[in-house]
């Protein structure tokens, strides 16, 4: 039986979506775990991030040396740690497209159980040959589709027995009352369309501010909401330009009325509000191939009404829900599409209750079930062998 489960990744207060997303994991992990013993987090940060040093469950993993990853192997190695949750993404490990984490794979003597958060044909070379050979150290593989999962099997010839799909995860909707939230928030006499996640090229926020000067014409009360942050790799290679690449396009457009950013990395229980209190959510990104939403699955989850476009996540999470996949691009079917949900109650309850059909295989308790079934798993067969 498992004792213990470690989790590497990166970690609250840390902003930063996997932070967010290995949080709720090992919290809804944690509800149901038949193991008794506490998880710990090898949480990947750089010299400069102190926060965590006074948490005996948080272990430091300082990301640009290479060296402490083969240390953080044997550690791991000689506790009674039972399995490893290790949580990729290129950009948070040090060396060339994160390459360090291979160090601390090679030393490790404990069953792995990988998560790839980005999977797309169009990675380079280097990235494919380290996702392939992570793959091949790891005893399974988990997705968040299916898209992904052939990818993996197909073209970079990882077992198909290793390789499983399942959807990031969402909060359950919240018991609160969404009118006097939306009377707090003054948004009770408008049409609130929200969008959310950090500020960065891609996330087709720019595009919704050239589809709106029609879309308030014909529904004057429409207030467009952007949550979040400049991403910081954005920031420290552009500074503020693309917020203020958005503010200029407001104000070109004429839009100052009807559009809000909050400038800030927004708790959870805030967001969840936030997106209960909209009317709907925008989830235009550009890349086809974007094979994961945190945003697509908070909405969903959250069972809010959406219009997004079809990237690879959107259309399996949204189970061919075609009417509100519409392409990057087509100006005119955004307007179309948008006035008339923003005109029509009825409408946009009959895709509410769409969506909350969908909305228990995204939940949190849900999806925890399922990683700590195959942990389990992977552990028995682990030792089996």
């Amino acid at each position: 039986m498992i004792n213990k489960v470690v989790y590497i990744s990166t970690y609250i207060p840390q902003k930063c979506g996997l932070a967010t997303y290995t949080h709720n994991l090992r919290t809804s992990i944690n509800k149901m775990k038949e193991w008794t013993g506490i998880d710990p987090v090898i949480v990947v940060a750089d010299t400069k991030y102190d926060h965590f040093t006074s948490h005996t469950e948080h272990w430091i993993l300082d990301k640009d040396r290479k060296e402490k990853y083969r240390i953080m192997a044997e550690r791991v190695n000689q506790s009674d740690i039972s399995l490893v949750s290790l949580q990729h993404e290129f950009g948070i490990f040090g060396g060339d497209h994160g390459s360090h984490i291979i160090e601390f794979i090679k030393y490790l003597k404990k069953p792995l159980v990988t998560t790839f958060h980005t999977v797309s044909p169009k990675l380079p070379l280097s990235r494919r040959r380290l996702l392939k050979e992570i793959g091949s150290k790891s005893s399974a593989i988990l997705v968040m589709n299916q898209g992904n999962r052939k990818y993996l099997v197909n073209k970079l010839l990882i077992p198909r027995k290793k390789v499983i799909s399942i959807p990031h995860g969402s909060p359950s909707p919240p018991n609160i009352d969404i009118a006097l939230l939306r009377k707090e928030l003054k948004w009770s006499d408008k049409k609130v369309l929200l969008s959310f996640g950090f500020l960065m090229g891609g996330k087709g926020f720019g595009f919704i501010l050239d589809v709106l000067p029609q879309v308030v014409r014909k529904v004057p009360n429409t207030l467009y909401v952007i949550i979040g942050e400049t991403h910081s790799s954005v920031k420290e290679k552009n500074g503020e330009s693309y917020r203020k690449n958005l503010q200029r396009k407001i104000k070109l457009n004429g839009l100052q009325d009807h559009v809000i950013m909050i400038d800030e990395y927004v708790s959870e229980d805030n967001l969840i509000k936030y997106i209960s209190a909209a009317d709907m959510v925008l989830v235009p990104y550009l890349n086809p191939n974007h094979s994961s939403s945190g945003v697509l699955t908070y909405a969903v989850g959250l069972g809010m009404p959406l219009l997004a476009t079809p990237f690879t996540y959107a259309k399996e999470v949204l189970q061919g829900q075609k009417e509100i996949m519409i392409p990057y691009g087509n100006y005119a079917e955004w307007r179309e599409q948008l006035t008339s949900f923003l005109s029509n109650r009825d409408r946009l309850t009959t895709l509410q209750k769409k969506i909350s059909e969908i909305s228990p295989t995204l939940h949190w308790s849900h999806i925890g079930k399922l990683h700590a079934k195959i942990f389990e798993q992977v552990h028995a067969n682990y030792y089996l062998n």
